[in-house]
């Protein structure tokens, strides 16, 4: 989901109603600490706009065609707002290495819209894996991008968000994963949708073969999760299982009643240090808990729309 005319975002630091176990070690609700954000962010002020009228909806069209048409048409509407548009390649322009950390993992998550175009070497990170899996979701071609930025000795491990109508069903899947209690991952009615996509990534045999050990060789520095919307609900859910020990096994996943990808034990030699999520929706209707903590919180930040009269749905919701 794109964010839409903020005037000032705001970092959850017990300020508002979380959707999972993310904490911060020092508050981040006065202005002060806030501010430093917005030289990323406020460029992000304009809003969605109107759906767009389906285009050569002549009266002589079949119903299979004007659903056809009417299916393309928001297929192109939902491509063109949730994309790295223009205003957000500019915005990244205003981004360097002596940014706060914050705004960096920002825009790392911005960035994984349109990985191809990323410059190496943006605010010092360079891209080291990139996982592009375009297979169709509930009936809709799919486009989720996992990737893996390098700083030194630091890693940053984002999640695309919301591209297309494939993640829009995602989105929509509301249904608790069953079962009900995920003990592996710790994971407590969970939201379905973004569970699958996790599972869909872990599944993959690139995750073992290429993601895994990547981290486990070359992050000493310590791993950071980032994601915007969807991919910041899928950083949340990932965390849990990565730092629930060094395997976990994952459920086979089931789309329209098939199994797309078995089941399977995989290995986890790395823990997430850090998660820096931005408009992230609700993830599960338990807290998600940082399995390495007695407190159970992760360290980072959640970043949200919020004004006096508006407020982002995604992380309202």
């Amino acid at each position: 989901m794109r964010l839409t005319n903020p005037i000032l975002y705001l970092v959850w630091a017990g300020c508002a109603k979380p959707s999972s176990c993310i904490g911060t070690k020092s508050s981040l609700c006065d202005a002060t600490e806030r501010s430093d954000i917005s030289e990323f962010l406020q460029v992000e002020r304009n809003t969605i706009g109107s759906l767009p009228a389906p285009s050569n909806s002549h009266a002589s069209k079949s119903l299979p065609d004007l659903i056809a048409d009417a299916v393309e048409d928001l297929t192109n509407f939902l491509n063109s707002h949730t994309s790295l548009s223009d205003m957000r390649l500019e915005a990244l322009q205003h981004v360097g290495s002596a940014s706060a950390f914050r705004s960096q993992m920002v825009g790392l998550s911005f960035w994984t819209y349109g990985i191809h175009t990323f410059i190496d070497g943006w605010a010092g990170w360079s891209l080291a894996k990139s996982f592009i899996d375009t297979r169709p979701k509930n009936g809709a071609p799919g486009y989720d991008v996992v990737a893996i930025f390098v700083k030194e000795d630091q890693c940053a491990m984002v999640f695309s968000g919301t591209s297309g109508l494939a993640d829009i069903t995602t989105d929509f899947t509301f249904n608790v994963f069953h079962p009900r209690d995920y003990l592996p991952c710790g994971l407590h009615g969970v939201h379905e949708g973004f569970f699958n996509d996790v599972q869909q990534f872990m599944l993959n045999g690139s995750y073992a073969r290429e993601f895994e050990p990547f981290p486990h060789r070359n992050c000493t520095g310590g791993v950071t999760l980032a994601g915007h919307s969807q991919g910041a609900a899928m950083s949340e859910i990932f965390a849990s299982c990565v730092n629930a020990g060094d395997s976990v096994w994952i459920p086979e996943l089931k789309r329209d009643g098939k199994v797309v990808n078995e089941g399977a034990l995989l290995k986890t030699r790395f823990q997430v240090n850090n998660i820096f999520t931005t408009g992230s929706p609700g993830t599960a209707r338990v807290g998600i808990k940082n399995p390495l903590e007695t407190s159970g919180i992760f360290q980072g930040e959640r970043i949200f729309t919020q004004d006096w009269i508006y407020m982002d749905p995604v992380p309202a919701s």
